[in-house]
């Protein structure tokens, strides 16, 4: 392997061949379906259009998200939108936008009961520890 192709990370300890870089690149590039690729390029050019406007371009969290999708309560797919956001904030700016354990795992906890145990309002009222 030749020196040109070798790019040294940021500590400078090992080499990454171009090759690998890559690899990496498709991997990542594949991770976004096919078909509605465009689609998610358009949501993702909206949120980062409102973010701009709001002076927190480059600076997604999760209140930010949470911001924008209040602003936009009116879109009818705020989970289709949120998914694609979150995917391609993944894939081009490497951030994986997660809500923490330590916060929200009950009320994921809670969701998937919900949604897997087709469970009614009143049961997930009344669900405790030993219900489960």
């Amino acid at each position: 392997m030749t020196e040109d192709s070798k790019d040294s990370n940021p500590e400078g300890s090992e080499s990454i061949s171009q090759e690998i870089k890559e690899a990496a690149t498709k991997a990542t590039s594949d991770l976004l379906p096919t078909k509605s690729k465009k689609q998610y390029e358009l949501s993702y050019k909206r949120f980062v259009e409102r973010c701009d406007r709001n002076n927190v371009a480059g600076k997604y969290s999760e209140n930010v998200m949470l911001a924008y999708f209040e602003q936009n309560s009116k879109i009818s797919t705020l989970w289709a939108h949120f998914s694609i956001i979150k995917a391609i904030l993944n894939v081009e700016n490497n951030q994986d936008i997660k809500a923490p354990d330590d916060k929200y795992l009950m009320f994921e906890a809670v969701a998937v009961m919900g949604i897997l145990g087709a469970c009614r309002r009143e049961e997930l009222c009344k669900m405790s520890l030993n219900s489960i």
